[in-house]
């Protein structure tokens, strides 16, 4: 599977977070330190699993990566 274009295309880091988020309801989307996050809630320390967080260098991989927690 490949990211949509729009993972590449926008510019705006505003603009990606939101198209994450509608894409990945549920899910907890930022962008800190060059990376992009996303995180599902509840995030408590004792419950949470490598399933509940994800880090990617870019939008466009943490769409795949959150993409293959669908399945």
């Amino acid at each position: 599977m490949t990211a949509p274009a729009w993972t590449v295309d926008i510019e705006d880091s505003a603009d990606l977070e939101e198209r994450l988020r509608a894409e990945f309801p549920g899910w907890r989307i930022a962008r800190a330190g060059g990376s992009w996050w996303a995180s599902r809630p509840p995030l408590l320390s004792e419950t949470v699993t490598a399933a509940d967080s994800v880090q990617a260098p870019s939008a466009a991989e943490l769409y795949l990566a959150l993409d293959r927690t669908r399945s």
